[in-house]
C-alpha cells in the first residue's frame, strides 16, 4: 500500500528553496503529490507570515524631514541600528500621498518591538482605533511624551494641507509654518491625527512601520 503523509506545519528559519524528498509518498498542503523517490522544490518566505513591527522613534525631528523619503530613511537607519530586519517607512503623509498609497497593506498583525499587538492587520490598523499605543521605541524603550509628525487620517490617507504648512512636502522648519501631529499615548483616532497643528520648528517623533 502506498501511504501518503500530509505536510502540515513546519518552521523555516531562513528564506530560500526547500526540497522535500519523498520516501513513501508525500502530499503537499496544496494537493500536489510527490511520488516515492521524487522531489518538490518551492520557495519559502518566512516574512510573509511574520507580524509587521512598528515603533516610535527614539529621536525627535523638526518639520524639515527631507520629504517622505527623508523620513523613511530615518526610520530605516534607526531600525538597522537596532538590528530590526526588513524595510521600514514613516507613517507620514504630504500633499500627494499617505501610508494608504505608500505602504504594503499587511494581512498579518502589526506589533510593537516588545511583542504587544497594535492591530490585527491593515484593516484593523485603519479603523479609528489601536489595540495598544505605539509608544515603544526601536530599542524597546518606553516613550512617555506627546506627539509624532503625521499629517495622516485614521484611514491611512493624507490630510488636506492648508497654506503655510510644513506637511506639504516636509521640507520646512519655519516657526511660521505648521504641521499636523498624532498623540503617541492614544489608541483612539487621535493617535494619528489630533486635529491640531503645531509650529514646524518644534521637535517631534515619527512612527515607523515595517513593510
Amino acid at each position: 500500500m502506498n501511504c501518503k503523509q500530509i505536510v502540515a506545519d513546519f518552521t523555516v528559519l531562513g528564506t530560500g528553496d526547500l526540497t522535500l524528498r519523498a520516501g513513501t509518498g508525500i502530499e503537499l498542503r496544496n494537493g500536489t503529490a510527490v511520488e516515492p523517490g521524487g522531489t518538490a522544490t518551492f520557495v519559502i518566505d518566512p516574512q510573509l507570515q511574520m507580524p509587521r513591527l512598528v515603533f516610535v522613534t527614539s529621536m525627535s525631528y523638526d518639520g524639515d524631514l527631507g520629504g517622505l523619503s527623508g523620513a523613511d530613511g530615518e526610520c530605516q537607519a534607526l531600525a538597522g541600528a537596532a538590528s530590526l530586519p526588513g524595510v521600514f517607512k514613516a507613517w507620514l503623509g504630504d500633499n500627494f500621498s499617505g501610508p494608504a498609497d505608500r505602504f504594503t497593506q499587511a494581512a498579518v498583525p502589526y506589533q510593537r518591538v516588545d511583542g504587544v499587538r497594535v492591530a490585527d492587520d491593515w484593516a484593523d490598523l485603519t479603523d479609528d482605533s489601536l489595540q495598544a499605543p505605539i509608544n515603544i521605541t526601536e530599542t524597546g524603550g518606553v516613550f512617555g511624551g506627546c506627539c509624532a509628525w503625521t499629517n495622516v487620517l485614521s484611514n491611512g490617507q493624507e490630510e488636506g494641507v492648508p497654506d503655510r504648512s510644513c506637511t506639504s512636502v516636509w521640507t520646512s522648519n519655519s516657526p511660521g509654518d505648521e504641521g499636523a501631529v498624532g498623540e503617541i499615548q492614544r489608541t483612539i483616532f487621535t493617535w494619528t491625527f489630533s486635529n491640531s497643528r503645531v509650529p514646524c520648528n518644534q521637535q517631534h517623533r515619527l512612527y515607523c512601520f515595517q513593510q
